[in-house]
Parts: structure tokens; sequence; C-alpha cells
């Protein structure tokens, strides 16, 4: 990438996430990775917050990312259960962790991005 650069070529915009994993227990950072690892391999944009922080400073790090959906890893885990938040609505509900993928990509292609959103 630094040789394109150097070499003058534009290099694109990261893209936004579109789900970013974030965790009630700020330690548990290997299933934060797992799970988003598992999302990316489902053809999601996916990140894990690795930070440990408070739940609530990830979420603020989830939505200042541009992203639409955060999964919340909690105690619905033992489960096989987790919350998705839609970020920009501000809500959320469980998902089966089987289940997650789809409904992630389902709800990320319902999401209304840029200026059609306010009509």
């Amino acid at each position: 990438m630094l040789a394109l650069a150097d070499a003058g070529v534009a290099l694109p915009a990261p893209a936004h996430p579109a789900v970013v994993v974030v965790g009630a227990d700020p330690a548990d950072t290997a299933t934060r990775l797992r799970i988003a690892t598992e999302l990316r391999a489902a053809g999601l944009v996916a990140r894990a917050d690795l930070a440990t922080r408070k739940l609530g400073r990830q979420l603020e790090g989830a939505a200042r990312d541009g992203a639409h959906l955060a999964v919340i890893v909690g105690d619905e885990l033992d489960l096989g259960q987790v919350q998705v938040r839609d970020l920009p609505a501000g809500t959320q509900r469980l998902v089966n962790l089987p289940d997650l993928a789809r409904e992630l990509t389902r709800a990320h292609a319902g999401h209304r991005h840029g200026t059609d959103a306010a009509r």
C-alpha cells in the first residue's frame, strides 16, 4: 500500500464495518474476535472491538466507526444467543448464534444508507 501511495495511486477509503462485535466482559476479547471472524467468513464487513473497556465505550466506538449494527456478547451467550443492536435506531433484539450471519445480512441489506434514509 505504501508503494502505491508513493507512486501517486489513490488508495480507496477504508470501508466502514457493517457490524462491530462488542462485549459485556471487557476481558473476553477472544470470543468477540471469534464471532467477528465467523461473520467475515460469511461475507459481512465486521470487526471486533478488542479494547478492554466498558460496553458503553465499545458501542460509542462502533457508532463512531460508522457501523450500522453491533453484536453484544453477554450472559445470553451461555444460551447460544447474542444481542444485536441497530445503532442508529437504538433498538436491540436477541438472536440465536446459528442464525446470526443470516440475520445481520438481512438487517444490513434493509438499512437505508446515505441520503435516501431521510425520505
